[in-house]
């Protein structure tokens, strides 16, 4: 599309008014159109991205609370939330272990 409005530009001096005119709104329409795929497509993109994160998140969950209980635990603190603790309470490869078995693929049709 810069190709075609650089074409566009070098003959405003050769092209009549009408005719350059016609070019410059024809062009104007292919960006506009170009800028609203481009807009759709973003749209979905994201939609599908959070709609990935809730699905990995819901599944997190669940093996979240199935750790806790089989293990005896009554509270899991994200790791930037712990000011100091020792590493032996870091269930973090854990549960990363449990949700890579749990999750091979999502789908985000």
């Amino acid at each position: 599309m810069q190709d075609q409005e650089k074409k566009i530009i070098s003959q405003k001096n050769i092209l009549d008014e009408k005719k350059f005119n016609s070019e410059v709104k024809k062009l104007t329409a292919r960006i506009s159109d170009f800028n609203n795929k481009k807009k759709l497509f973003n749209d979905s993109l994201n939609k599908k991205k959070i709609e990935g994160r809730k699905q990995i998140l819901d599944i997190l969950n669940l093996i979240l609370k199935d750790y806790a209980l089989k293990n005896s635990i009554s509270l899991i603190l994200q790791k930037n939330n712990i000011l100091l603790g020792e590493n032996k309470i870091n269930i973090t490869e854990d549960i990363m272990k449990l949700l890579n078995k749990k999750i091979k693929k999502i789908s985000l049709n």
